[in-house]
């Protein structure tokens, strides 16, 4: 037996659970007279109670808060051609009002590790709107941080709520500045967005949704379609990238130390050189007295141990033989300022000394 992998994302709202009722119905032979829900919506109730998942306790009939809170699965398989199962994973919707985007995307690429491998990854989009958010280009982004094989080669765009025709969404503007999906698909699924009393005494509104319910199983054919003939793409890449991320965040950290210790080097050397000259211009004003002045100062020599030294008393070593890996990690230095980095982490980037109390950075 075939298994496809197929993970959906999109924003709050945008279909995804819907889509996801449409397949149940194509696969377990819906029909508008006996609708098969898998996921509850605002008109109906679930009926298909084995793979029912309770997703969330949000208000469905708030489109503003996700209905998947993490990740569920579906497997289906159709009578007709039992050496397929398809697996479909429902991810948390993006741009929440609770901000939970980069966590959410953190559990979706989680996920898609888990898998092993994808044979799709489908982007699910409001058709009505005109062009894609933020939210669906920030992910794409870092899903290609993550799994830029599995985003390149098998990426699908289906657009809800509407027809290719009046589609509002620029698609080209998506491919010219976004990605470039392998297919697009549109599926209007209204029988799910209004209550059968509706339509059901209605014959104008009956034979509307009939029209409606068959062009919608005929997307899903193509849409399977499309999906047997992309190649499944191992995810497992993903782990060597994260472990490269964190060699790379461990050197700057190291970097960021190594660049304050030649800053520290720079200003004390900056320091006695001033002090030199003007002791040089003391000595050349009082050269024609008789009375004579001896002047001390302390030099810096190499050790081969590690010594901390405070900025404006740079004479004065604060902690000697101090054996902290780095002056960020010595017991006597207090963090005042840190430095954040592009994947959100924080680095300290100035450390104040706590044992002579002056507050000058090290």
């Amino acid at each position: 037996m075939t298994q496809f992998k197929i993970l959906l994302v999109g924003e709050t709202g945008a279909g995804k659970s819907t889509l996801i009722n449409v397949l149940t119905n194509y696969f377990r032979n819906g029909s508008p007279d006996n609708i098969k829900v898998a996921v509850r919506s605002k008109y109906h109730d679930v009926t298909e109670k084995d793979i029912e998942h309770v997703v969330s306790e949000f208000d469905v009939n708030d489109q503003t808060s996700s209905q998947t809170s993490r990740c569920f699965q579906y497997v289906f398989k159709y009578s007709k051609y039992p050496e397929y199962e398809y697996k479909f994973i429902d991810t948390p919707g993006l741009s929440d009002t609770n901000g939970q985007d980069r966590r959410n995307l953190e559990l979706i690429v989680e996920k898609a590790v888990e898998e092993k491998y994808l044979n799709s990854i489908v982007f699910v989009i409001n058709g009505k709107q005109a062009r894609y958010s933020d939210a669906i280009k920030n992910t794409i982004n870092g899903l290609n941080n993550y799994l830029p094989k599995a985003l390149n080669n098998n990426l699908l765009l289906i657009l809800t709520k509407t027809q290719k025709l009046g589609c509002n969404f620029q698609v080209d503007l998506f491919v010219k500045e976004v990605a470039a999906p392998k297919d697009v698909f549109y599926i209007d699924n209204i029988i799910f967005s209004n209550h059968p009393n509706v339509w059901q005494k209605d014959t104008e509104l009956r034979e509307e949704i009939d029209f409606n319910w068959k062009k919608s199983q005929k997307v899903i054919i193509n849409f399977l379609n499309a999906i047997k003939k992309s190649e499944p793409t191992s995810t497992e890449d993903f782990q060597k990238i994260s472990d490269l991320q964190r060699d790379l965040n461990d050197r700057i950290n190291i970097a960021i130390s190594e660049i304050g210790k030649i800053n520290c080097a720079i200003i004390t050397l900056t320091e006695a050189k001033n002090k030199s000259a003007i002791d040089d211009e003391y000595l050349k004003n009082t050269a024609n007295f008789v009375e004579s002045k001896k002047i001390e100062y302390l030099e810096y020599v190499e050790t081969d141990y590690e010594n901390i030294i405070c900025v404006k008393h740079p004479l004065n070593i604060c902690h000697e033989n101090c054996d902290a890996w780095f002056v960020a990690s010595c017991h006597l230095m207090k963090v005042n300022l840190k430095l954040k980095l592009v994947d959100g982490s924080k680095l300290p980037l100035k450390q104040y000394c706590t044992s002579c109390g002056c507050g000058k950075s090290w």
